[in-house]
Order: structure tokens, then sequence, then C-alpha cells
């Protein structure tokens, strides 16, 4: 296959829909980048960041993608302790794999980006704690290195 410049706007965007309609259908709001926070109407959201992707080629027409995703869950320490818990094993199995496809049509699939090893990972989500007593906010991370051949 040769080299097409739109297989990054085209991972950028099925990324983006894969996770915010895997978390939006558990009711869980989903930003991206530096998008604000509106904690005054959700208890709870998570932070969606981007590393990548890159390309490289690794024999002729033969192209590894590398992309690298954090999710950092974010929720008031009000809110019930386990849905924490919950909102981390959402973003576990949202990371797995994850469909690509072209120009944004679910009937036609470039590939699937799938984590590297996820035993070598802690998939368990590290811990950030609470980082400002005003808003008693509560912060937990997932990261992943995901991979796609084409």
């Amino acid at each position: 296959m040769t080299y097409n410049e739109n297989w990054i706007r085209w991972i950028e965007a099925s990324v983006t829909y894969h996770m915010t309609s895997g978390f939006q259908a558990r009711g869980i709001l989903v930003k991206f980048g530096s998008e604000p926070a509106n904690f005054s109407s959700n208890d709870k959201y998570v932070e969606v960041l981007l590393d990548g992707p890159k390309v490289r080629e690794v024999a002729k027409d033969d192209y590894r993608i590398f992309l690298n995703i954090m999710v950092l869950v974010e929720y008031k320490v009000t809110a019930d302790l386990y849905e924490s818990a919950d909102a981390v094993g959402i973003a576990i199995g949202l990371l797995r794999a994850i469909p690509i496809y072209r120009n944004g049509d679910v009937s036609d699939q470039l590939g699937c980006l799938v984590s590297d090893a996820p035993t070598t990972r802690d998939w368990s989500g590290k811990d950030q704690g609470v980082n400002d007593t005003q808003t008693a906010i509560h912060q937990r991370s997932i990261e992943a290195e995901l991979m796609m051949e084409l």
C-alpha cells in the first residue's frame, strides 16, 4: 500500500469518534486537549490526549503507525468512589482496539489500532490524587501505545 496523506486525519477522526461514543454512551463527558471542563453540570469527565500518530515505513510500501493515548479520568471527590474505577475500566476496554475508517465511513475500514503489549502496561490506572483542595477533584490516568500495520 502506498503512503496516503489522509491517514493522519482519518486516524485522529476515528479515535475521536471511538472514544467519544464509548464514554458518552455511559454518560461520561469527554474532552480533547485543552477544552475547558465544566464541573457544574458533570460530576466526572475524561480528557483524552493524543501523541501522534507517527508513521514509519518498515519496508517498501509497508507501514506501521504508532499512536500514544493518555486518558485522564477526573471526578469530584463527593462522587461515588467506584465511578472512577468504572471509568478507568471503560477506558481500558476502549484502548484495547480502535477501528480506523476512511473518510469517517464505518463501512470502509482502513485497519485497526491495537495495544502493543497490555501485559507490560499498568492497566489499573495511575492514581494522581487530589490536585486542588479548593475544587476537590480526584484524577486517575491510563496510558496506552497502539500500533497498526498498513
